[in-house]
Formats: structure tokens, C-alpha cells, sequence
């Protein structure tokens, strides 16, 4: 059965959408209510200019694209970040062999040389933890720059910002998403390349979505 204001699915005998809220006397079952206008929306995306020159090269050179920078200063940061941890803990293990010499003179030299050492394992961490962030970076970058790009008949079905850190020693940072909805009703969800992306859209917008790997690239929205 089908929400006759919404379209949601609602159990069978259901009189009140669990979704929107509306309540009627009767539920209609799904057929009754096929989505009818959703197919001709899509059947007039692919019928509009913008999808038969979706390929052409002067809209493909208009995508935007992963600049030099967001590739590599994350590298660079994180290369400086393993290579001061490695420094702090040659240190440490320095002082530990230091400590190690004193040991001979007394009876407290042996528990003062441990301490250096296992102060070391701090920075020992810090190096594995750059080294994977690294490796997922070059990874994920990686990834996009072998991604194909592709572009889909779409219907813009929800946006969302996810927000991270922000605490006393780090700075907020959002990540905008949107969701699209594609003819078959498949519905995938991408992070935009781009904050004016997510700022063009709205719910219920209709058009040609380009799409690399897990990135909305750009959108041509469509009078419809």
C-alpha cells in the first residue's frame, strides 16, 4: 500500500502515514498510484539539450575538477607530521640510552632509563597514524582521478551537511551531500565537489547530474 500524499509504502490496512502524517479512510494499493509524472520527468531529461550534450567536450571541460592543492598539501602535511613524530622519538630513544649509561652508577639509573623508552612509544604512534592516514588519502585520491565520470537522469530527493570536529583544538569542517534519485528508483547519495553545488540545488529539482566516484560533480537543472 501507498501514502496517497507522499507515495510512502505503509503496511497493509494502514490509515495514517507514519512519514507525512495524513490520514484518509481508505489506502489505496501501490498500483493504483503509480508514479506516472516521475516517468515522464525523465523521459524529458532525456529528450532536453543538456542530456544529448552531456558528452560533448565543452561540457566536460566546465566540470570541476580536484585541484593540485587539495591532492597535495595533505601530503605534505602529512609527510612533516611522520617525519617530526620520527624526530621526537629518536629523541626519546636518545635519552633513553643516555639514562641507560647512568644505570651503572646507581641503583635508580635502571628505572630512570625505562622512562625515555616507553615516552618513545608516544611518538612511535603518531607515526603509524600518519602513515595509514596517508596511504587513505593517496588511496581515495587515487581512486577518484581513475574514476570515470558519468552523468544520470536524476531527480534531486534530499540534502544534508554532516559537520566534523569543531572542539577546542580543531576547527568545524561540513561536508555537504545531496541524494539523487535516478528512473529506475535507485537512489545513491554523493559528498558535492563543490559548496555552490549544494547551494543550487533544491528537493525536487530535476536534470543532468555528473557524477566521479563518490563526488556530485555538477548539476544542469532543467525547467520542468
Amino acid at each position: 500500500m501507498r501514502c496517497e500524499s507522499c507515495g510512502a509504502e505503509l503496511p497493509q490496512g494502514q490509515s495514517t502515514c507514519e512519514y507525512c502524517g495524513s490520514t484518509w479512510d481508505r489506502v489505496v494499493p501501490a498500483v493504483a498510484v503509480a508514479p506516472s509524472k516521475d516517468r515522464d520527468v525523465f523521459a524529458r531529461i532525456r529528450q532536453s539539450p543538456a542530456w544529448a550534450e552531456r558528452h560533448s567536450p565543452l561540457r566536460q571541460a566546465r566540470l570541476p575538477q580536484m585541484s593540485p592543492l587539495a591532492t597535495v598539501a595533505p601530503i605534505l602535511f602529512l609527510v612533516i607530521f611522520i617525519m617530526a613524530a620520527g624526530f621526537i622519538g629518536m629523541m626519546m630513544l636518545g635519552m633513553a640510552g643516555t639514562a641507560a649509561g647512568f644505570s651503572r652508577m646507581g641503583p635508580m639509573g635502571g628505572g630512570f632509563a625505562l622512562m625515555p623508552a616507553f615516552m618513545a612509544l608516544v611518538p612511535g604512534g603518531f607515526i603509524v597514524l600518519g602513515v595509514f592516514m596517508l596511504a587513505k588519502h593517496v588511496k581515495s585520491t587515487g581512486a577518484f582521478r581513475s574514476a570515470p565520470i558519468q552523468s544520470h537522469a536524476a531527480i534531486i530527493a534530499g540534502k544534508r551537511t554532516q559537520v566534523s570536529g569543531g572542539g577546542q583544538n580543531s576547527s568545524a569542517s561540513t561536508t555537504y551531500y545531496i541524494t539523487a534519485e535516478y528512473e529506475n528508483g535507485r537512489r545513491d547519495e554523493f559528498a558535492t565537489m563543490t559548496h555552490d553545488l549544494y547551494a543550487r540545488v533544491s528537493e525536487g529539482d530535476a536534470g543532468v547530474l555528473f557524477v566521479r566516484n563518490r563526488y556530485a560533480l555538477d548539476f544542469d537543472r532543467l525547467a520542468i
